[in-house]
């Protein structure tokens, strides 16, 4: 790629790079604004829940609602950490045709499971079930290192979420995981959620998921919609085509990532009771470069492509 053309591509991309940098500055500014925390003037789901955890039976190691709290914090920040990575890996020098979709992978699985546990309004028995039921999923995948430490470790978190749902009168399946009345959400319908859908496995998110999924794992079927075939040179039998990534593209996925994390964002304020005004204030920069995004792609301008 000549210097021309990669100052071409970076200015086409320049309105997806600011677009995520004014959103992470306008979640920055609420998490410091609240210094992380529940506001406690506010009756809000996570202080209200707080105020009752002493109400579920069990240990007193089994914190569930301080877990869940944990939990939809961490996930949010990870979000946002892994949609800057998205925009950092897609704007170097040289260009990245793929590593930049792992990291898009990541945000939107967390962001949509973000979305889940943060719902506004729900039961706060189902959420501290969805709680541990995220914990559950995490000790399962512990125990698949073969590590003893860590199978030991999976061994004492289902122990404890199996005697605690049990004090707590919650029917527990770690075959089918469930725990109560909830079902941990699979990947694909909590994108779709998260994205506006009603969870519809068939939705265009999980379409979206299923390609990056793919193009993470390194399977071909994905990797091989990089290649341009419109500039395709024969050579005897086989055909040698060049890797592309457009500034479309990069667009288009931006703009889907930066939608999920608005959703699972104002589901996260609603849930700590951070002041709605000031957030949906702060994301006017966002909004702009979403509108703009949809009437670039719409007339196919600003193509670009690396």
């Amino acid at each position: 790629m000549t210097e021309a053309s990669l100052r071409d591509f970076q200015e086409a991309i320049r309105p997806a790079v600011e677009g995520v940098e004014n959103f992470r500055f306008a979640c920055t500014t609420v998490l410091n604004r609240h210094d992380r925390k529940a506001v406690v003037t506010a009756r809000c789901p996570a202080m209200t829940e707080l105020q009752n955890q002493s109400t579920y039976k069990g240990t007193k190691d089994n914190q569930p609602v301080d877990n869940v709290v944990s939990m939809i914090r961490l996930l949010a920040e990870a979000g946002n950490d892994a949609l800057r990575a998205v925009v950092v890996l897609a704007n170097t020098d040289p260009v990245f045709i793929w590593a930049h979709l792992p990291s898009a992978r990541s945000a939107l699985e967390t962001f949509a499971y973000c979305h889940w546990l943060a719902e506004c309004p729900l039961d706060p028995d189902r959420r501290v079930q969805r709680g541990l039921l995220m914990q559950l999923e995490d000790a399962k995948e512990l125990a698949r290192f073969g590590i003893e430490t860590f199978t030991n470790q999976s061994q004492k978190t289902k122990a404890s979420i199996q005697a605690f749902s049990e004090a707590n009168e919650w029917p527990v399946s770690f075959t089918k995981m469930t725990i109560g009345r909830e079902v941990l959400i699979d990947t694909k319908p909590a994108i779709d959620l998260v994205v506006g859908g009603t969870g519809d496995i068939h939705g265009l998110a999980p379409q979206l998921w299923s390609y990056l999924s793919g193009a993470s794992h390194g399977n071909p079927y994905a990797l091989l919609q990089s290649a341009d075939r419109t500039g395709g040179v024969i050579e005897g039998p086989m055909i040698t085509v060049p890797l592309v990534v457009e500034a479309s593209t990069i667009h288009n996925l931006t703009a889907t990532l930066i939608l999920a994390g608005i959703r699972a964002w104002g589901m996260t304020c609603r849930y700590f009771g951070w002041d709605d005004e000031d957030w949906r204030a702060s994301l006017t920069p966002v909004r702009e470069y979403l509108d703009w995004a949809h009437e670039a792609l719409r007339t196919h301008t600003n193509p670009g492509v690396a």
